[in-house]
């Protein structure tokens, strides 16, 4: 009877470590993480970069961000008729994002959000975005643009104390003090026992 109850307990440890990745501090549900960051495949290919900064992606599903986050539009109507579904993958690392100087660029105020800004750079399909603080500007992420006025943006922040890069469109922009609340309260209790 005990050898049994041992078995038994031996297998639910064993199991419920194997439903969890850990990584730092935090204990990660593969239900939220890429098939990538579970893949315990070892490959020998070599036409890879490697950096060990890199850590785990995650991904939620747009009607789970829209129950923390209420404004999050997780299914989008495009003016074609067309429908896209918002959900969101974030790339965790270690290493803080290597930020672009702003020095004397002109910047446009985005119609979405007043706090950010925007510079075009070079090409009309891709800028480099700021947040406006007292103090001046801060780099708030990068955009692209989709088709017509539509476009996606990869935002860079530090969430607790792990840097995270998240992609968020013109629809749900306006949102990403929520979403990063949202995820910023999900790593805390994912922390490890």
């Amino acid at each position: 009877m005990i050898r049994s109850i041992m078995c038994l307990s031996l297998v639910a440890c064993s199991s419920s470590s194997a439903e969890v990745l850990k990584w730092r501090e935090v204990c990660l549900p593969k239900s939220h993480l890429t098939p990538s960051s579970v893949s315990s495949a070892n490959s020998n290919d070599q036409n890879f970069d490697s950096s060990d900064g890199y850590g785990p992606s995650l991904f939620f599903e747009g009607d789970e961000i829209a129950k923390h986050v209420p404004k999050f539009q997780h299914k989008v109507t495009l003016p074609s008729g067309s429908e896209i579904f918002e959900n969101l993958m974030v790339n965790l690392t270690k290493s803080d994002f290597e930020i672009p100087a702003l020095g004397n660029k002109k910047l446009k105020q985005s119609k979405e959000l007043k706090s950010l800004y925007f510079h075009e750079g070079t090409s009309q399909y891709d800028w480099l975005a700021f947040q406006k603080k007292a103090d001046g500007f801060e780099y708030w992420g990068s955009c692209d643009s989709d088709s017509g006025s539509d476009y996606t943006c990869l935002r860079s922040a530090k969430i607790n104390d792990v840097y995270a890069s998240y992609y968020v469109s013109n629809y749900n922009i306006r949102h990403y003090q929520q979403i990063e609340a949202f995820l910023g309260d999900w790593l805390n209790s994912q922390t490890c026992k």
